[in-house]
C-alpha cells in the first residue's frame, strides 16, 4: 500500500487505543494513559500459570496443560477493557486482545507445534443473552494471527454454574467439575490444542477443560488467555 493511500485508510478508519477506543498514531496500539496502566506480564515468565515467577499462583494442583501464557494481568486499563469488551457490546476489542494473546502464545509455546486452537464454552442459554462468547472472539482472532486451525465448538459447557470469581478460591475446583464435554473428539485426537479465555483467575476452568481434551486423546494442550489476575508479588512477601 502507498503512503497516500495508507493516510487515507487512516482518515476513514483510524487506529484507536486498544484499551479505552481512542484515536491515536497510526504506529502506535494504545494512548499513552492506557499505556502506563497496562500491566504486562514480565520475564521471567512462570509457563505453569503464565504469570511472572515472582508472582507464581500454579500452587499444587495437578495440571493438565503443558504451559500457559498471558500479556497482560487484570488490573487499570487491562480490566477496564475486559470489562467493556465483555459487558459493554466492544466485540471489536477482540482483534487487538487477540493479537496480544497470539504474541504472548508465539512466545512462549515456541517448542510446541499448535494445530488448532479451541475456547472455553459458554452455556447456550448465558451465551444467547449476551449476544456472543467473549472467549469464542478471542480464540478466533489469536489463531488467525498465529495462522493455526480454531474450532470454537470442539468444547461446550453442559449446565451453568455460579462465576468463578464470585467464589472462594477453594470451591472453583468443584465448581466447574464435570461440566464441559469435548463435542467433537475427532478433531482432537493427537493433536496439540491452543485453549483460549479472556482471564484467568485461578486456573481451575482451564485445568478442567483441559483434562476433558487429554480424556478425548488430544497429546497436549497449551492455554492463553488476555489477562490474569496477579498472584500474590512474593518479592513483597
Amino acid at each position: 500500500m502507498s503512503d497516500v493511500l495508507r493516510q487515507i485508510s487512516y482518515l476513514i478508519f483510524p487506529r484507536r487505543c486498544l484499551f479505552c477506543g481512542t484515536v491515536v498514531a497510526p504506529h502506535i496500539c494504545s494512548c499513552e494513559k492506557c499505556l502506563l496502566s497496562a500491566e504486562r506480564v514480565a520475564p521471567p515468565v512462570c509457563l505453569g500459570c503464565g504469570r511472572s515467577k515472582d508472582r507464581c499462583a500454579c500452587g499444587r494442583r495437578k495440571r493438565f496443560f503443558t504451559a500457559a501464557a498471558v500479556p497482560f494481568y487484570y488490573t487499570g486499563s487491562v480490566r477496564e477493557c475486559i470489562i467493556r469488551f465483555k459487558f459493554g457490546g466492544k466485540s471489536e476489542m477482540a482483534k487487538g486482545l487477540g493479537g496480544e494473546m497470539a504474541k504472548a502464545a508465539s512466545g512462549a509455546f515456541d517448542n510446541l507445534k499448535l494445530d488448532i486452537a479451541a475456547c472455553v464454552p459458554m452455556y447456550k442459554a448465558k451465551e444467547k443473552a449476551r449476544g456472543f462468547n467473549q472467549s469464542a472472539l478471542l480464540c478466533r482472532e489469536t489463531a488467525k494471527q498465529l495462522k493455526i486451525d480454531c474450532d470454537c465448538g470442539l468444547l461446550k459447557k453442559i449446565y451453568e454454574t455460579p462465576n468463578q470469581h464470585d467464589l472462594p478460591s477453594n470451591l472453583r475446583s468443584g465448581n466447574i467439575f464435570g461440566v464441559f464435554e469435548v463435542a467433537k473428539p475427532e478433531k482432537v485426537a493427537g493433536k496439540t490444542v491452543l485453549l483460549c479465555d479472556d482471564i484467568s483467575t485461578s486456573g481451575e476452568t482451564l485445568n478442567e477443560c483441559a483434562k476433558m481434551l487429554i480424556l478425548s486423546g488430544a497429546e497436549k494442550v497449551a492455554c492463553v488467555c488476555a489477562a490474569a489476575v496477579p498472584g500474590r508479588d512474593k518479592k513483597r512477601s
